[in-house]
C-alpha cells in the first residue's frame, strides 16, 4: 500500500480517481478474509461503485439533498431532546454514545423515513450490532485468519453481530418497499413525501445496491457527525475563550427562536466546526482505491494493483502547511482566506465530483446542534479526570467514551 501525505498528491489521486482510473474495487480486501466487512458494507454502494452506476447513483440520491431546509425541524426537535436528556442526568456526561444515538435519529428520520428514537431508549439493537461490527471488524490480525470460527477476538459474535445489523437494513428495505405497494413510478414527484429509500426503489436501482446504501449512510451519515460534534463538545469545553465567542455570537444572531435562516450568519461557529474537522478529522484516512496501471504520481511510480490511500490527519498537521497545525484557531478561516495549499489540504468531505454527498447535511446538523447546545447552558466545562485523546487511524475516529465526559451548567 501507498498512503499520500502531499496536498498535490492527493490531488492527483482524486483526479484519477474520480474519472475512473484507478478503479475503486476494494481488491485489497480479501473476501476470504474478511467477508464479513463486505457483508456489511456491500460493494454497490454509491462509495463503491464507478460510472455509469455512480451516475445513476449519484443523480438518484442528489435529489434527497437539493433542500436542506426540510431537514431544519427535525434536526432541531432531535438536538433539544439530546441536551434536554443531559439536563436531567445532572451529572457530568459522556457525550459520544448521546451524540450517536442523536444523529443516527436524524438520520433515520430525514432519510430512511422513520424515527428509530434510539435517544429515547428505543431501538438499540441495530446501534448496539453496528459500534461492535466497527469495533471489531477491522482488526489487521483478522486478515491473516480465514476462517471465521477460529475462537479469536469473538469471531463468532461478530459474526451473529455483522448478520444482525444486514438483516436490519434489509428490514428497513422490506418495509419501505411494502408500504410503497406493488405501484411504482419511473420519476419521483419532487412533491411527495418521500425517503431516501423510496428514491432508490422507484428509479429502479438494484435492490442489492439499496440494502448497501443504506448500510453506507448508516455508516458515513451519521458516525463521521457524531464524532465530529463529539469533539467539537470537547474543545468548546477546553477553550473557554472561544466557547464564549460562540455564544455571544449565538446570542446576538438568534437572540431568540432558532430558524433556518440565522443559520447562514453564524460565521464564528463556522470557522469553529471547520477548525474542529480540520484538527481532528472524523476519517483520518482515505483507502479503498487500487491502481488499474501503472500511473506517474509526483516524482513516485506507482505499479499496477497497488493499493492507495490518502492521509488526511497528517495534511492537516503538516506544519510546512498550516504553521501552527497544533493549535486550535477557528479564526484561521476567517473570510475564506486559507492558501491554495491550505484549501488543498483541507479536505474533511473529499474533493472532486465525488466529494461527500452529505455535506451540507452534516454541517447543517453541526450548527443546530451547537447552537442549542450553548443557548442552553451558560457553561461547559471538561469532567474532573476527563481528556480528550487522539483517536486511532482507522475507518473513523472515535473519542473514548469514557474520557471525554462534560460538565454542563
Amino acid at each position: 500500500m501507498v498512503t499520500f501525505t502531499e496536498p498535490e498528491h492527493v490531488k492527483h489521486v482524486l483526479k484519477l480517481y474520480e474519472s475512473g482510473v484507478p478503479k475503486q474495487q476494494n481488491t485489497n480486501i480479501s473476501k476470504n478474509a474478511m467477508s464479513d466487512v463486505l457483508k456489511m458494507i456491500g460493494l454497490q454502494s454509491i462509495v463503491a461503485v464507478n460510472p455509469p452506476a455512480w451516475n445513476h447513483q449519484r443523480t438518484v440520491l442528489n435529489r434527497a439533498f437539493t433542500s436542506p431546509k426540510v431537514f431544519f425541524n427535525v434536526m432541531k426537535k432531535k438536538s433539544e431532546l439530546c441536551i434536554d436528556i443531559w439536563k436531567r442526568e445532572g451529572k457530568p456526561v459522556k457525550v459520544g454514545y448521546s451524540l450517536q444515538k442523536m444523529t443516527l435519529d436524524v438520520l433515520a428520520c430525514t432519510i430512511f423515513g422513520y424515527d428509530f428514537d434510539t435517544l429515547s431508549g428505543k431501538g438499540s439493537e441495530p446501534l448496539e450490532a453496528y459500534n461492535y461490527c466497527m469495533e471489531h471488524i477491522f482488526n489487521p490480525l483478522r486478515l491473516f485468519l480465514k476462517s471465521k470460527n477460529l475462537p479469536y477476538f469473538g469471531a463468532k459474535k461478530l459474526a451473529q453481530n455483522v448478520d444482525t445489523f444486514d438483516n436490519y437494513c434489509w428490514k428497513i428495505m422490506n418495509e419501505v418497499k411494502e408500504k410503497m405497494g406493488d405501484k411504482l413510478v419511473d420519476v419521483v414527484d419532487d412533491e411527495k413525501d418521500t425517503s431516501i429509500i423510496r428514491l432508490m426503489i422507484e428509479n429502479g436501482m438494484d435492490l442489492q445496491a439499496v440494502r448497501d446504501n443504506i448500510s453506507t449512510f448508516f455508516i458515513a451519515g451519521h458516525e463521521t457527525t457524531a464524532v465530529a460534534l463529539t469533539y467539537a463538545t470537547g474543545f468548546l469545553a477546553l477553550y473557554p475563550d472561544i466557547q464564549q465567542k460562540i455564544r455571544n455570537e449565538v446570542n446576538n444572531v438568534v437572540p431568540n427562536e432558532l430558524t433556518f435562516e440565522s443559520l447562514k450568519d453564524l460565521h464564528y461557529l463556522e470557522y469553529f466546526i471547520k477548525e474542529t474537522m480540520r484538527y481532528q478529522p472524523s476519517i483520518n484516512v482515505m483507502g479503498g482505491r487500487e491502481t488499474d496501471r501503472d500511473i506517474i504520481i509526483g516524482d513516485y511510480f506507482i505499479p499496477a494493483k497497488t493499493n492507495v490511500q490518502l492521509d488526511l490527519c497528517t495534511m492537516a498537521h503538516d506544519p510546512a502547511i498550516w504553521g501552527d497545525p497544533e493549535t486550535f484557531r477557528p479564526e484561521r478561516f476567517l473570510n475564506d482566506q486559507l492558501t491554495k495549499e491550505q484549501r488543498s489540504a483541507y479536505i474533511p468531505f473529499s474533493a472532486g465530483p465525488r466529494f461527500c454527498i452529505g455535506m451540507s447535511f452534516s454541517l447543517e446538523e453541526q450548527k443546530i446542534f451547537l447552537t442549542t447546545l450553548v443557548k442552553n447552558f451558560s457553561s461547559i466545562t471538561m469532567a474532573p479526570g476527563a481528556t480528550i485523546v487522539e483517536a486511532p487511524k482507522s475507518f473513523v475516529n472515535c473519542p473514548n467514551l469514557d474520557l471525554l465526559s462534560v460538565n454542563f451548567k
